[in-house]
């Protein structure tokens, strides 16, 4: 599903008129499947049978005004509140007052002096609506709501807030919640804390982008008619996309009746050291989960063995590593004298053309969990990436090992496929910039780091962004707080190689990132349903990869509380 920005949604209402689609339809479009959702939120609250409606002055307003009348006509008593004056508004929020008002209905202007407006909308905020529906600003908000509409989100996010409200009436916001930045998920004070959003024509970025992805609370996609959306064609190069399992079954193709385990791809993971061996263990376990035919795992001589004693499935190669005076581990006297922590991290050159080798008969590797920041580490990552003869994914301190280099990534000798895996804190290292700039707009950020890297990123974090040079985005929604946790990026990486080496195309890296970040997020879901978020570990996560895989290809056999996981937004109404 194609996620929008502020100016693409301008442009496909402008398309829509010009076709001869009137904005006045596509307004009575939008409150028909807003009704709906509200009808659903209604009858869960204690006060059924009353909604009340904050409208601003502009179309968004006019989304509610027309809301108005079909919650009415399904027997709904409806007040309406509109935040500022009746003359000028635009001509389709102009004319839905109107109806409003000629059929009956009641309408409280803020702008009327000596009026009891305040007073009446804290009083019935407070004991006497059942839903609130924020229709005032939508769309294209870039600074804090001021006037009447900063007041009426004041006194709104106030009544939530205060500790003696008996009960506090569910919020449906019509678009975008008003104080929520639709393109970045900015959001500013005052803001709207909607329990649901019904978004019109296709989701905005914002929306599905911490903090605006909690401010919107649950998703909906309403569709109302625009022409020419196809929600589930892909997204064009430097457009953003909503990955789910729709997208993301056509990357999973079923394995064949007479396959071998040379068919199912080959990997090899390079990581560890020592007091960090879990990271690459986890990493060799979750490749064997994601579907790999063969995994290898290449680690430091000093900590081979107790890999090895830890993993069944896939085998280990002790990298050698030089040891004081230059000698390598296995000059001096093998792996068990050379068990400090030093001789681990000294990765050299014989080093690099031992795994050089391996990566040559493998399909696809990734290197980085828990190898360390030594220096000597980090020269041994740097050279096997320039080199590596197979698609990559570089993560953790692979990608520390390029913090303010990331030009000598895009320069690499090597012309294989590169998926760079970074949470936000690695990704400021990389590029140089501060943590807050990149969370403040995580599509822009992934799609910089793309460009500057020559490869794909994959941005980790709530709303994971995969992006490509070009721009093109997929953004994955699913996941849970609980995935929070030590080791559930090396079990992303795991995963992401072994998809790779299934994929028969080596340069889609950026899709490789999206179904990896999709069959990831579902896993930790499916756990979290299990067992519950709080405690969650990454092997939990590991452990659930193929029912994850299997929903993600027959979505009909999932849970009921796993469908918005996998669709990626609430609903479609």
């Amino acid at each position: 599903m194609r996620l929008i920005t502020s100016c693409e949604a301008r442009e496909l209402d402008r398309q829509a008129q010009e076709l001869g689609v009137s904005g006045l339809a596509l307004m009575e479009a939008a409150a028909c499947k807003a009704a709906a959702v509200a009808l659903r939120m209604l009858s869960d609250s204690p006060r059924k049978g009353q909604a009340l409606i904050l409208a601003g002055r502009g179309n968004n307003g006019g989304d509610g005004l027309a809301l108005a009348r079909h919650l009415r006509n399904a027997g709904i008593a409806v007040r309406v509140y509109l935040c500022g004056h009746q003359d000028g508004l635009p001509p389709e929020a102009a004319a839905n007052l109107g109806a409003w008002m000629r059929s009956g209905g009641h309408c409280a202007f803020a702008a009327v002096p000596q009026s009891s407006f305040w007073d009446d909308l804290q009083r019935d905020l407070a004991g006497w609506a059942g839903l609130v529906v924020d229709a005032m600003l939508g769309i294209g908000q870039t600074r804090p709501p001021g006037g009447e509409v900063g007041r009426a989100v004041s006194i709104l996010s106030a009544h939530a807030a205060a500790p003696t409200t008996p009960e506090v009436p569910p919020v449906l916001s019509l678009d975008v919640p008003t104080g929520v930045d639709a393109d970045t998920g900015q959001v500013f004070d005052p803001h709207v804390q909607a329990g649901a959003t019904v978004t019109f024509g296709l989701p905005k970025l914002g929306l599905l982008t911490l903090p605006g992805a909690v401010a919107a609370g649950r998703v909906f996609v309403a569709d109302i008619g625009l022409p020419g959306v196809d929600r589930e064609a892909p997204p064009l190069a430097g457009q953003a996309g909503l990955f789910a399992a729709a997208q993301a079954a056509p990357l999973l193709p079923p394995r064949p009746r007479a396959a071998h385990k040379g068919d199912a791809g080959t990997v090899l993971l390079i990581g560890g050291s020592t007091g960090m061996t879990g990271a690459a263990m986890l990493m060799a376990q979750s490749a064997v989960r994601g579907g790999a035919g063969l995994v290898t795992l290449a680690v430091p001589a000093a900590v081979q063995p107790v890999v090895a004693s830890g993993l069944r499935e896939a085998m280990t190669f002790a990298l050698p590593s030089e040891g004081a005076g230059g000698r390598s581990d296995h000059d001096a006297g093998g792996a068990g004298a050379a068990g400090t922590a030093g001789s681990a991290a000294a990765l050299g050159p014989a080093a690099l053309d031992a795994a050089l080798r391996l990566a040559a008969g493998c399909d696809a590797a990734a290197i980085g969990p828990g190898m360390g920041r030594d220096e000597g580490v980090a020269e041994f990552i740097r050279c096997f990436v320039g080199a590596c003869p197979v698609p990559l994914v570089l993560d953790a301190d692979g990608i520390n090992a390029f913090a303010g280099r990331a030009q000598s990534l895009a320069a690499r000798a090597s012309c294989a496929s590169l998926l760079i895996t970074p949470h936000p804190g690695e990704l400021s290292r990389l590029l140089g910039v501060p943590v807050a700039q990149i969370q403040a707009d995580r599509m822009a950020a992934a799609r910089r780091a793309a460009r500057a890297v020559g490869g794909a990123c994959l941005l980790k974090g709530p709303g994971t962004v995969a992006a490509a040079a070009d721009g093109t985005a997929w953004m994955v929604s699913a996941g849970n707080p609980g995935m929070a946790s030590g080791g559930m990026g090396d079990v992303l990486t795991g995963l992401l190689a072994a998809l790779w080496a299934q994929r028969p195309d080596p340069h889609a890296a950026h899709s490789i990132g999206a179904v990896g970040a999709l069959l990831h997020a579902v896993a930790g879901d499916l756990a979290a349903l299990e067992i519950g978020q709080v405690g969650l570990r990454a092997g939990d996560v590991a452990g659930r990869l193929p029912r994850a895989r299997h929903l993600l290809l027959f979505p009909a056999d999932a849970p009921a509380a796993l469908k918005p996981s996998l669709l990626g937004v609430a609903g479609i109404v």
